[in-house]
């Protein structure tokens, strides 16, 4: 008898970076000062999974912006990138615009993979993150979708791989051609600085998921979840859910999300302005303990879990609780 190898199983996305979506992002500036000198580009690939469970560069995103009122610009800088703010062509967007555009599909990578938010990926990582998040605060930016301070730095990955922390080496190093003509263009650097990440990354070997720990040993729960109760799952990397008040004596997830979605626009959004829909997945051990309560039409399902036993319920979490609707 033929002996098949049995095909490979494939990690999700959502489960491969702590439920963190890789974006490689590449900034050019009028300076090396985020607090004070302009953001001029932004480019942003999300990575994907190809059909054998490689990590492979999406499709990228890219805005030239205006300098924002207020921030100067070394003339320096111009040199090095060749940036002519006057051009014609060069389109740019005011900064809120600009990160609209940018931010808009890379939150819809993050929602495709299930991912809870977006961790910037970058060659100097926190050069890019800082001028980021300064002009996230410029301009009160609400739905940015990147982690506030963690990173995935290529100088790092490609010293330790190659022995090369120049992204111009390190990509040549990585067996990629290198085309010095186009460098300091925020879309060049960015795509080949995911070239680089995917092909460290895909020679690392996955970590391996225990048997406890596979999808068909788990249950599938959901929970609408108003802005402090998220505020504090971020405090805890979307792991734990934070203990209950003493007004709370049950904790209430459902079983399927189109219920959490109701409740999430129907009591969430009253209340507080915003609500979230949340996934997560529980041993089936543990939760055969608790019977579906039907509490309305055939969807209005749902589990009763006392609040003495959500510390249990926390530990046989499996992975990450993923935050998979946002509405207003």
């Amino acid at each position: 008898m033929d002996h098949i190898a049995a095909p490979a199983r494939i990690t999700p996305m959502s489960h491969r970076f702590r439920g963190y979506l890789p974006v490689v992002v590449d900034v050019e500036t009028g300076g090396f000062d985020w607090n004070r000198h302009a953001l001029l580009e932004l480019a942003a690939v999300p990575l994907e999974l190809d059909e054998n469970g490689l990590l492979v560069p999406g499709v990228t995103s890219s805005v030239h912006l205006h300098p924002a009122p207020g921030t100067e610009i070394d003339p320096k800088s111009l040199e090095v990138t060749g940036i002519d703010l006057g051009h014609p062509f060069r389109f740019a967007k005011h900064e809120k615009d600009a990160l609209d555009h940018v931010f808009a599909p890379v939150r819809a990578a993050v929602k495709k993979h299930g991912c809870q938010r977006a961790i910037l990926v970058g060659h100097n990582a926190h050069f890019d993150l800082n001028f980021l998040n300064a002009a996230v605060a410029r301009v009160a930016h609400k739905r940015n979708p990147f982690h506030p301070f963690s990173v995935f730095d290529t100088v790092t990955l490609a010293g330790v791989a190659y022995g090369q922390t120049v992204l111009a080496r390190a990509v040549q190093a990585a067996g990629f051609d290198w085309n010095a003509e186009d460098a300091h263009s925020a879309v060049y650097d960015a795509e080949q600085t995911s070239r680089l990440f995917c092909k460290i990354a895909n020679a690392w070997p996955q970590p391996l998921v225990s048997p406890a720990e596979r999808v068909e040993d788990t249950v599938t729960l959901y929970r609408p979840t108003g802005p402090e109760e998220m505020r504090l799952l971020m405090q805890g990397d979307f792991r734990r859910w934070p203990p209950r008040l003493p007004e709370q004596p049950i904790f209430y997830p459902v079983t399927n999300e189109r219920y959490a979605t109701e409740i999430a626009m129907q009591w969430n959004i009253k209340d507080s302005g915003v609500g979230y829909v949340t996934r997560f997945r529980v041993r089936r051990s543990f939760m055969a303990k608790y019977p579906v309560q039907k509490v309305g039409g055939d969807h209005h399902t749902e589990w009763w879990v006392p609040a003495a036993d959500l510390e249990a319920l926390n530990d046989n979490i499996v992975g990450v609780i993923e935050v998979v609707g946002e509405y207003r």
